[in-house]
């Protein structure tokens, strides 16, 4: 077990293991998802304070493990994933 790539989770308990391009993540605070490698070894200042970003982010997860689907987050696509959750919910 790891810490979670996500620094404001609490979690260490993080299943993280690592696939071509990409590490997969399961975590039992912030749920089951897909980042890629170049995002997962910058994830300690790309999702550090200001936190909304990642809490969004992990709405997002949240919100697409319940429908049974684990997410792919790269450099291109975290920051709209998380903006597409967070008007998901202001609506």
């Amino acid at each position: 077990m790891m810490p979670c790539p996500f620094p404001d989770c609490q979690s260490s308990d993080a299943k993280i293991e690592v696939r071509y391009g990409a590490r997969e993540v399961e975590c039992p605070s912030c749920g089951k998802f897909k980042m890629a490698d170049k995002l997962f070894e910058s994830a300690a200042v790309v999702f550090g304070p200001p936190r909304d970003s990642a809490d969004d982010l992990r709405g997002f997860i949240q919100a697409r493990n319940s429908e049974g689907k684990t997410p792919m987050l790269t450099d291109e696509t975290w920051q709209v994933l998380a903006n597409e959750h967070k008007d998901e919910e202001s609506a």
